[in-house]
């Protein structure tokens, strides 16, 4: 919230305990930074401008390790408390499948904002209400950019088109084809999943949010969104890297629990 009292959604999160919300490390240390903690808030509502609640959050914990991975950041990864419950919102169930131990190829289920290039991202073209998606898995280890285009000159390619008909204004592409050999997924910790043929997709704005697999019947998370590779019309059809989630999580609220911050999991 800025200090006109309008409410600027930045990142998502979701509700795993009465009072805890699951997240990205790297939305988490972003925020840290831009704003202090009384004006910090998790929203819940069909439009992310114009919540219908929020409440303030209190503390966070980061799972490890901190280093490596898409990020850099290690696992991205990060639980906090919130200041009060949310009545009649019921948190989500965390998966004990790993997301790492899942088939190739399996059915997945994402929530993001439904934008489907950084131009719709930046613009709120998409209105800001959430969508879901099915999402295909693809791996959980290996090098990305050598998954999405097979060798270098594939990926220079695409890179330079980006460099050369980019609009003036439009958004500066993060990573180049010099990555291409660093792009690793971190084992144990990441996997890639969508840019399938039919696949929902992430984009800006939808870091923090759940991956959901079917558990007996019920969905439950299984991993957190992380990043995305954009193609070079800036679009967001590439897939998208997740963090993994599971007894880190767990042992992180639990932390916030002895600190005297936290819920009962």
């Amino acid at each position: 919230m800025n200090s006109s009292g309008v409410f600027l959604p930045m990142c998502s999160a979701t509700l795993v305990t009465p009072l805890s919300i699951l997240t990205a490390k790297h939305c988490a240390l972003a925020l840290m930074s831009r704003s202090p903690p009384t004006d910090l808030a998790f929203a819940v509502g069909e439009n992310a401008t114009e919540p219908d609640r929020r409440v303030g959050v209190l503390n966070v914990k980061f799972a490890l390790p901190n280093e490596g991975g898409f990020t850099g950041r290690g696992s991205d990864v990060a639980v906090w408390r919130l200041r009060d419950e949310l009545p009649g919102v019921v948190p989500l169930e965390i998966a004990t499948q790993s997301l790492v131990s899942v088939s190739p190829g399996t059915r997945l289920l994402t929530i993001g904002y439904g934008a489907a290039s950084v131009e719709e991202s930046r613009s709120g073209a998409y209105a800001w209400h959430r969508r879901a998606g099915v999402q295909t898995m693809r791996a959980a280890r290996g090098r990305l950019l050598e998954m999405i285009y097979g060798n270098p000159q594939n990926c220079r390619l695409d890179r330079s088109v980006a460099r050369r008909h980019r609009p003036c204004g439009s958004p500066v592409i993060a990573m180049d084809c010099s990555a291409y050999d660093r792009t690793v997924l971190l084992d144990g910790y990441e996997a890639w999943a969508g840019g399938a043929e039919g696949d929902a997709q992430t984009c800006q704005g939808d870091s923090g949010g759940p991956l959901l697999i079917d558990s007996d019947g019920a969905m439950k998370i299984v991993g957190v969104t992380s990043w995305s590779w954009h193609s070079s019309n800036q679009r967001c059809d590439y897939g998208t890297v997740y963090a993994a989630i599971g007894d880190d999580v767990r042992e992180m609220t639990r932390q916030l629990r002895m600190d005297g911050l936290a819920d009962t999991p």
